[in-house]
């Protein structure tokens, strides 16, 4: 066996779960099996272990499977012949059958410490007959499909993965060694991560770093995500992505013809996760007849399963699937394909947004009830939302391009709860809500462009962009006053806030006054509960702290019979803010605990977030250094971990406490 390449690093866990099994006492040979996704360093693992466990054997012999696959299957009998010449067999007492050669290779090996390792297995079968004969031996498997058969035998299993984003850095550093890498340790993670850490992938960047003149890792990153994303141009081929891609050749080719299909038209879709709901829907059929083929790419590690019936297609993977797509289906049935996934999707996601917020107010009828995913709870539908809005996200961008109609602003509408209490993802949210009033005007529908102007507005006014906001709500207004009833009363909610973030509170007051109104005229106590607290809020900051008390009584008693924490929690934190105005720091902060615990049932972190800055301020002013320091450290904690762009001026007013 070749020896490992010089650059070879890490698996020493690995390594060192191979010595111990080597060193266990055993009835037969030790197995250990290592699969994984092509190009994650199986044969570099084993040749590894050649040079690092020869002394401990008294012999060591290798077969390469892939090198001797002839019209789709190995010459058993050849490779017996050639295990026997290794192990100095004269060629004239090796039998010519392939029965007499596997009871000469027992004999021979029969008590001997013999360390074998088998690359490029395909089938248990090929590991069973050439088990030596002793409890003295181990034998080191490396394949790409699962060897199930093999744990009769004992075998240990081993699933290998790429390196993580550090040791794959190292790697690629390494191999650059005669080459300065001008480059952010950040962006060689990033450039590791696109390829799901896989070393020979990382060994193919590494080798157009040091043979490109003049290209920086950011452009290699750049065009890498571009190939990824489907995004190069119709056509264009990167010359990483042939290399890259060619990995998954061989192991596609063992694929059954509707096994085949499945992966193209999955990896067609505009996401690497999907349920096996939108995978049988994306191939038009159902779920009983779709989860045999999904376990089939399961198990040659081109899915991975990921949560309750969650399956992940790793990108590399993605970008060959598509590449064999566009050669062997129709533009046609990979459109139709994904529109039947999307829809699915969609279908998904609204059933989260009514687990979230039941009754809420939304434009147009509601699809079909999801046959996928129950949500228990508020905070369930919203960690699915968490999870999957990137790929919500590829779907619109996918629905748009091939102009599905009524997917993305569908779509959008079920994702307003995660958006609209997620600034941190703003660029997503604006990029989204431009894909859905562009779908809703070409839908014609004036109540759902109304509503998505809404929506993307919103996006504006947290990135501080009043005009655009300004022009959005313009239009929405005008339909919103053609249409009426409960369209007209969310727009003026809108246009409230466009008001209230500008220091408007007058003109803010008006336009929920005139929404409580309408609300009021249509009997719907959820739109009395919203008016009213921000009514409530308007008249706080505006010195009439007492009609804002009231306001925000009625406010809370409106929303108690919908059970809807989210909305309690901001009315808790609301009254707070007018308390604070009328100098009631105790009572303030006792209606802030009460929002934290609201929220808490959400596991929405960040809508802890304001309530505790109040806190810390009254803490503050009140002179109170350890409980100002308690709620600081727990606001340092939540930007943290949501990467949020206001971490460092906490962490500096941290600093300063603790000094």
């Amino acid at each position: 066996m070749a020896p490992p390449p010089g650059t070879f690093i890490d698996r020493t866990d690995l390594l060192d779960e191979v010595r111990r099994l080597a060193a266990s006492e055993r009835d037969g040979p030790a197995i250990i099996t290592f699969t994984g996704l092509s190009g994650s360093g199986k044969t570099a693992f084993l040749r590894h272990c050649a040079v690092a466990l020869r002394e401990s054997f008294d012999i060591a012999l290798s077969v390469d499977f892939a090198q001797l696959l002839h019209e789709g299957a190995v010459p058993m009998a050849d490779v017996l012949a050639g295990l026997l010449g290794d192990l100095r067999v004269d060629e004239r007492w090796i039998p010519v059958d392939l029965a007499g050669r596997h009871r000469r290779y027992l004999a021979v090996t029969e008590g001997r410490r013999v360390l074998l390792l088998l690359d490029g297995v395909s089938d248990a079968a090929q590991v069973l007959v050439l088990l030596p004969n002793s409890a003295s031996a181990l034998v080191v498997v490396a394949g790409e499909v699962d060897l199930d058969e093999l744990t009769a035998e004992g075998a240990v299993p081993y699933r290998m993965s790429g390196l993580d984003e550090g040791y794959g850095a190292e790697l690629l550093t390494r191999i650059c060694a005669d080459r300065l890498v001008v480059a952010e340790p950040e962006q060689i993670r990033r450039l590791v991560s696109l390829v799901d850490g896989s070393p020979r992938a990382i060994r193919v960047l590494a080798a157009q770093v040091r043979s490109r003149r003049g290209l920086s890792v950011q452009q290699l990153i750049a065009e890498l995500e571009q190939e990824l994303d489907g995004a190069t141009a119709e056509g264009a081929r990167t010359k990483v992505g042939d290399e890259l891609t060619e990995l998954f050749d061989a192991v596609y080719h063992r694929l059954s013809p509707a096994a085949a299909r499945v992966y193209r038209l999955v990896g067609d879709l505009p996401a690497g996760r999907w349920s096996a709901r939108a995978i049988a829907a994306a191939c038009n059929t159902s779920v009983d007849k779709i989860e045999p083929l999904i376990r089939t790419l399961v198990d040659a590690d081109l899915l991975a399963e990921v949560g309750d019936d969650e399956h992940l297609m790793p990108g590399l993977v993605r970008l060959h699937a598509r590449r064999i797509a566009a050669l062997d289906e129709t533009a046609e049935d990979l459109n139709a394909g994904a529109v039947r996934a999307m829809t699915v999707v969609v279908q998904d996601a609204v059933a989260a947004d009514r687990a979230v917020v039941s009754d809420r107010f939304r434009v147009g009828e509601p699809l079909a009830p999801s046959a996928g995913p129950s949500f228990d709870s508020a905070r369930a539908a919203m960690a699915w939302f968490t999870q999957r809005h990137p790929e919500l996200l590829g779907v619109a961008r996918r629905a748009s391009a091939q102009r599905a109609r009524g997917l993305v602003s569908r779509l959008f509408q079920a994702a307003w709860p995660f958006y609209s209490n997620s600034p941190l993802y703003l660029q997503q949210w604006l990029e989204f809500a431009d894909l859905a009033v562009t779908d809703a005007e070409a839908g014609g529908d004036s109540a759902m462009v109304a509503r998505m102007l809404c929506q993307r507005a919103r996006g504006h006014i947290e990135n501080k962009d009043f005009t655009s906001a300004g022009g959005d709500l313009a239009r929405a207004m005008e339909l919103g006053r053609a249409v009426g009833g409960s369209l007209l009363a969310s727009v003026l909610d809108f246009m409230g806030q466009f008001e209230y973030r500008q220091g408007h509170f007058a003109a803010a007051l008006a336009c929920f006054e005139e929404a409580l109104a309408l609300n009021e005229q249509l009997g719907d106590r959820r739109g009395i509960a919203l008016q009213s607290q921000f009514r409530g809020r308007c008249l706080g900051r505006l010195d009439r702290g007492a009609e804002a008390l009231v306001a925000l009584d009625r406010a809370d008693e409106s929303i108690a019979p919908f059970n809807d924490a989210r909305t309690s929690s901001r009315i808790s934190y609301s009254r707070a803010e007018v308390l604070i105005t009328l100098g009631k720091d105790a009572e303030a902060v006792a209606s802030l605990h009460d929002s934290i615990d609201l929220a808490a049932g959400l596991g929405q972190t960040m809508l802890f977030a304001r309530p505790l800055e109040l806190l810390a301020e009254i803490a503050e002013r009140l002179g109170d250094r350890d409980a100002e320091c308690r709620y600081v450290e727990k606001v340092v904690a939540l930007h943290r971990d949501s990467g949020s762009p206001e971490l460092e001026q906490w962490v500096d007013r941290l600093a300063r406490l603790t000094e």
